[in-house]
């Protein structure tokens, strides 16, 4: 959860309002951490359900009276007696309450109406997080030399992580593809929201059996905007991004795309996606 920290801050960071700042699913409480110092005049509200983190952040916290760690359900924050709230932060978790909830859209919703109930008029809800391709479907070349074709999870090549993914993929729901050659590669043939899917979570080898069941982009640009609007915002500000360290020691020399048509070479996907929802 960590590892992205310096990518979070640098950009969430310049949206943030001060006042009062909730922490909509905080996690290891890192995120939590660097607000509570970037803004010092603010107060805060970490909000998680997992009753471990909730621990941990009441140790790391303790004595600062100027944040309150609460146990709790990002969809019902108005619950917890939070109102008047300058800035909500999800990040990176929306599509956990997507993909643990079966996979529905109406505990999102849920929770985009939430923030926007805790806020002030005017302030933010900052979302980061993943984001559905606008294409179709791509074709999908995968490494063979990279690992091997059988074995443990963390030894495997990428073309043979491709096929666990199509087979354990949203609880063994899998993927549907097809094999062609395009531009001269063996390569599949699916949608590019599945390919992404599989791009986004395939280095995640320790705990492969959680992040198989998970969808990062669960909504494209134009269903993000739409539920956002539904929510009661009045402007939205969405930004793709690229993380340049997953595209260069993840993607590179692994996985390359291209148009399963024309065999034209595709340039990767946003890795992920950061809004900026006024209220």
């Amino acid at each position: 959860m960590d590892a992205s920290l310096k990518t979070k801050v640098d950009e969430l960071l310049p949206y943030v309002q001060q006042g009062l700042i909730v922490d909509a699913g905080f996690g290891t409480g890192s995120l939590l951490e660097v607000l509570t110092k970037k803004f010092p005049k603010s107060e805060f509200v970490g909000v998680d359900i997992s009753p471990e983190f909730i621990l941990r952040a009441k140790k790391k916290f303790a004595g600062n009276k100027k944040i309150n760690i609460s146990r709790g359900d990002i969809r019902f924050l108005e619950a917890y007696g939070i109102k008047d709230a300058t800035t909500v932060i999800h990040a990176s978790i929306l599509h956990e309450v997507h993909s643990y909830n079966g996979y529905d859209e109406t505990p999102v919703h849920r929770a985009l109406r939430s923030a926007y109930e805790v806020l002030v008029s005017g302030g933010r809800l900052l979302i980061r997080d993943g984001i559905a391709p606008s294409r179709a479907t791509v074709a999908l070349w995968c490494n063979n030399k990279d690992g091997k074709s059988k074995g443990k999870v963390a030894e495997l090549s990428t073309r043979a992580m491709f096929k666990k993914f199509v087979e354990e993929y949203r609880q063994g729901v899998g993927v549907l593809f097809d094999e062609a050659k395009v531009a001269g590669k063996d390569c599949y043939v699916l949608r590019a929201r599945d390919a992404y899917e599989f791009m986004a979570k395939k280095d995640y080898r320790t705990h492969w059996d959680l992040e198989i069941h998970e969808e990062y982009g669960f909504w494209r640009e134009r269903e993000w905007l739409q539920a956002l609007k539904k929510a009661g915002f009045k402007s939205v500000d969405l930004q793709e991004k690229n993380n340049d360290w997953i595209i260069k020691n993840r993607w590179q020399g692994s996985v390359e795309l291209y148009d399963p048509v024309s065999g034209k070479k595709l340039d990767y996907f946003p890795t992920h996606a950061v809004f900026v929802a006024e209220k």
